[in-house]
């Protein structure tokens, strides 16, 4: 099913000379609709929710412009829609009944990944729309995909913030490799950033928990790695990790 709003009739929704169809009303339930997909969200993905809701995007587009709630703003490569500041959307949740809500969360998030983009912000923003939508392994795995562009920009406490969002889904879906991974990303940027004492406390989580499920060598390559991420930063910290590798306590 084509989501895509053809550019021309988007263009035509945006002047204002146009009146909208006599008696055409702007409802709460449309504008909850817009505010879901956020503020100077892609034309596209309001259009996929209105078509979730069975709903005209022309006609109400055309109408919220006339009262001055939204515009229409160009940008390098789409359309988006801005939302007055002054304006207080409705609540949602106060709209929707949870499984609509859910429904609209996942028709969302198939436009944002047909129409998407790029950015560590734009990923976070995937990863929370994921999240409404009840898919806690999508959301996870894009908290990571955020987690690792924010680090890559010199982001490290951002970075790592969504590192153990990642990791907390991660563990309530059971997928522990995956968890350690996550955390020990996050204890990685944490350690880079210099905070050293919860970078540390990360990664004794991890080790334990590999430890007590006789996975020693994840449990090894854990305390490896982070020693050599303390390696320049605190020597004797460092060599506390790779005595492990040799049945040593911290």
């Amino acid at each position: 099913v084509w989501i895509g709003l053809p550019l021309g009739i988007a263009l035509g929704a945006s002047k204002t000379s146009a009146p909208p169809p006599p008696g055409e009303l702007t409802d709460l339930r449309h504008l909850s609709t817009i505010a879901l997909a956020g503020n100077n969200a892609r034309v596209e993905w309001v259009n996929a929710l209105c078509l979730e809701e069975g709903r005209s995007f022309e006609s109400a587009i055309c109408r919220l412009q006339t009262d001055g709630i939204v515009t229409l703003v160009e940008d390098t490569d789409c359309l988006r829609i801005k939302i007055a500041e002054a304006f207080n959307c409705p609540l949602t949740s106060s709209m929707f009944t949870r499984p609509k809500l859910q429904a609209l969360y996942r028709t969302l998030a198939a436009a944002m990944r047909i129409y998407r983009d790029r950015g560590a912000e734009a990923e976070a923003r995937l990863g929370e729309v994921f999240l409404h939508a009840g898919s806690d392994s999508d959301a996870a795995r894009q908290f990571e995909i955020a987690g690792h562009l924010f680090v890559d920009r010199g982001a490290l406490h951002a970075g790592a913030s969504y590192y153990q969002q990642a990791a907390v889904l991660f563990h309530g879906i059971g997928l522990d490799l995956q968890w350690g991974r996550s955390l020990y990303e996050a204890a990685k940027s944490l350690c880079s950033e210099g905070d050293w004492d919860v970078a540390e406390e990360l990664c004794r989580r991890i080790y334990s928990r590999f430890a007590k499920d006789d996975r020693l060598g994840v449990a090894a390559n854990i305390c490896l790695g982070f020693g050599d991420c303390l390696l320049e930063h605190n020597e004797r910290s460092a060599e506390k990790w790779y005595q492990i590798v040799f049945g040593n306590l911290i």
